[in-house]
């Protein structure tokens, strides 16, 4: 289910579809009441799931798992799949809001219907298609490629001085970005280094649109979803922007 991300090193989460949350929110409330009481990783998954908006920790998940075989109760599987709107966004204040509001909806019906809406969870959740790429697979590709690194500020007035007595002199196209743009030669380097989709979402959030239109064509990003991201981000019209 949904795609695999690196919060922090060594630990993993899942940024999840509507259908995975209506699994997952199903099958939390089937164990809920018969969790023991002072059990920390319930109240931090309440608190990050519907407060805050947050990925699902795979600590989480095992402990929900090792929950439910306590219970006598099958564990849910989570896969890694082609991610959609919904999973990419970083709009964490509107999932938290969906999220309570699945909640809401789910404990307000009676036995059966709480059947079906799992029932029909699942079989959603079983038709997303295997992702592009997996997580696994794009890491190895950065660790034997690493992408360039981006110019810091001394080297580009470097670059740009040692042209300067040789203005006839044609220098062909690289593929970067401007150079003389610190904000894109900033934006990049947080690109790279962040991990968690909601930071990437707010750094792209920040370009203007031909900027992010920019970073995408300089060849130093080559994650396929983060490139699309870009490319919608400069699709956003100017006088969307105007607040």
């Amino acid at each position: 289910m949904a795609r695999k991300y690196e919060y922090r090193t060594g630990c993993y989460g899942w940024a999840m579809e509507r259908c995975e949350e209506k699994l997952l929110i199903s099958a939390f409330y089937e164990i809920e009441q018969r969790i023991p009481p002072g059990q920390m990783w319930k109240e931090d998954f309440l608190d990050h799931f519907y407060q805050h908006g947050n990925g699902v920790k795979f600590d989480t998940i095992s402990c929900i798992n090792a929950e439910r075989r306590r219970q006598t109760l099958d564990p849910i599987e989570f896969r890694q799949t082609t991610v959609y709107e919904y999973a990419r966004s970083a709009n964490r204040i509107q999932k938290s809001e969906l999220r309570r509001q699945m909640r809401d909806e789910f404990l307000a019906l009676d036995t059966a219907d709480r059947a079906r809406w799992r029932r029909e969870a699942e079989e959603q959740t079983d038709s997303l298609l295997p992702p592009h790429i997996t997580f696994e697979e794009l890491k190895a590709q950065r660790e034997i490629r690493p992408p360039p690194a981006a110019l810091t500020p001394r080297e580009r007035t470097m670059r740009f001085q040692a042209s300067e007595p040789q203005p006839a002199i044609y220098l062909p196209p690289q593929p970067e970005v401007r150079t003389e743009s610190p904000t894109l030669a900033r934006a990049i380097r947080q690109l790279k280094l962040a991990k968690r989709p909601e930071t990437i979402a707010m750094i792209i959030s920040q370009l203007a649109p031909d900027d992010a239109l920019d970073v995408a064509e300089s060849g130093l990003v080559d994650d396929a979803d983060l490139i699309d991201a870009l490319v919608a981000r400069s699709l956003v019209p100017v006088a969307d922007l105007v607040t």
